[in-house]
């Protein structure tokens, strides 16, 4: 393998050094226990992908350092007290409303899935919330603890999604020093009104047939191209947890980019519309500086409502936008394109989620081609899986109704484990070479699932261990 030397003089260049000196005074860094006896593995992914023929042949990740990054850190001292594990803060807003928002069970499931699949490595965990916060914690796991492989379980709103971000360009010089990167392709194809999910995407090159300045939504069901969209905000307490019916108004959030940057003009506005035609919510510029982005956070009663797109200036070029949206759903959803970055990365392989009972793709789930034309996700790996923290919460899956803690996220977690065990192998292998060698051993999947752009090269499978 190259040497690692140059390109992490690059990327502490590129992810200022002055991070490294600032850490210190980031947040404590805490080591768990580590017991002798580990817990019983209870995933259905370690069988099912392999991995349990591979720790009977002697590889067990040991050796191996693992990165994981996500919005909030695992309960290590409850769940995973046998774990190598080492978490660091880096947050920028310790107290900021999306974190308490939202039940952060699964990040615990994660580190317990490639815990299972590779018993013996180091995991290394960022806690970032923020893209200040995230190039410091990539520093971190980088250049202080020399990870060589990076789960990254983050996300992030952007204008440009062809592989060209800023946060891609992290990750290009994550891969140029060794670092293998698996991420989580989420669960943005759904959406539609009557679904059992409440998050979706549209997305579309700005079309206004009729010069109204207003973006021509495609037919539905035979009715002519609509100058709106009809949406509906429901109670996601219902649809995700099974709870009674309530009155209370329901937290809705959008974000709506195209293709831009810090200097371009606003070509668009995002509005949403109640049944008497009058304004409820209109989305506003992500920051000071970022006109391509559109973001709309607002708390509405559950109902009907539609969604308006306009031109801000009429003599403006039309050019493609995407919208993704949360508590409500929509008569039209686009799951093609559905990636946020990094989903869309150049040099992550995105992960997908199949049914570790039956190999078949869930129908909520994003797929390609990227807005650019490449194929993803790159693979597709069990999901939906059984491990002790899913078993001992109340709390479903963050994106998915009624399911398992671990749907949406279990994939990119048997993914980076058994990354850790080829690694183990066969220590000098580059992220190319962990790549193409998972996609020649990966289960090709039949019927619409087997497209490359449902399931990529198929399911994930370690494949006979080495002699």
């Amino acid at each position: 393998m190259q040497s690692s030397a140059t390109p992490r003089r690059v990327l502490c260049h590129m992810i200022a050094c002055a991070v490294l000196m600032l850490m210190a005074n980031l947040g404590d860094v805490a080591h768990s226990r580590v017991s002798a006896d580990d817990a019983p593995l209870i995933s259905e992914g370690v069988h099912l992908i392999g991995a349990d023929q591979w720790h009977a042949a002697g590889f067990t990740g040991k050796g191996v350092k693992i990165g994981v990054i996500d919005f909030e850190l695992p309960d290590a001292e409850k769940y995973l007290p046998n774990v190598k594990l080492t978490t660091k803060s880096f947050k920028s807003s310790p107290n900021d409303p999306f974190s308490a928002s939202y039940d952060f069970h699964y990040v615990t499931a994660f580190v317990e899935i490639i815990h299972e699949v590779a018993p013996d490595a180091e995991i290394y965990f960022a806690e970032s919330d923020d893209g200040t916060s995230y190039p410091k914690a990539l520093g971190w796991l980088i250049d202080e603890e020399n990870i060589t492989i990076l789960a990254d379980n983050n996300f992030w709103p952007s204008g440009v999604l062809d592989g060209s971000n800023i946060f891609d360009q992290y990750l290009h010089i994550v891969k140029q020093a060794g670092v293998f990167t698996s991420v989580s392709s989420l669960p943005e194809g759904s959406g539609l009104i009557g679904s059992t999910t409440a998050r979706g995407h549209y997305g579309a090159t700005f079309t206004d047939a009729d010069g109204d300045g207003y973006h021509d939504f495609s037919a539905v069901s035979g009715v002519p191209g609509m100058n709106s969209l009809p949406v509906r905000v429901v109670d996601q307490e219902v649809i995700y947890r099974n709870a009674p019916p309530s009155m209370k108004p329901q937290a809705v959030f959008m974000n709506l980019f195209w293709n831009g940057d810090e200097n371009s003009k606003m070509l668009y506005t995002l509005t949403i519309v109640d049944a008497q035609g009058k304004e409820v919510a209109r989305a506003q510029p992500f920051g000071s500086r970022v006109q391509y982005l559109q973001s709309l956070s607002a708390t509405l009663p559950t109902g009907d409502y539609t969604m308006r797109i306009k031109k801000t200036q009429p003599d403006e070029p039309d050019v493609p936008f995407d919208v993704f949206f949360s508590g409500m759903q929509a008569t039209q959803v686009v799951p093609a394109g559905a990636f946020h970055v990094p989903q869309d990365s150049n040099d992550a392989v995105t992960v997908g989620p199949v049914n570790w009972q039956d190999d078949t793709i869930p129908p909520y789930v994003a797929h390609g081609p990227t807005q650019d034309g490449r194929t993803k996700p790159d693979l597709v790996a069990p999901d939906c899986v059984s491990t002790p923290v899913q078993a001992d919460s109340t709390k479903a899956s963050l994106y998915l109704p009624n399911d398992s803690l671990t749907c949406g996220i279990a994939a990119s977690a048997h993914f980076a484990g058994a990354a850790a065990l080829y690694k183990q192998a066969y220590p000098d292998a580059t992220p190319d070479d962990i790549l193409v060698y998972f996609q020649q051993h990966a289960k090709k999947l039949t019927g619409a699932d087997g497209d490359p752009n449902t399931s990529g090269a198929g399911r994930l499978q370690l494949g006979p261990p080495p002699a």
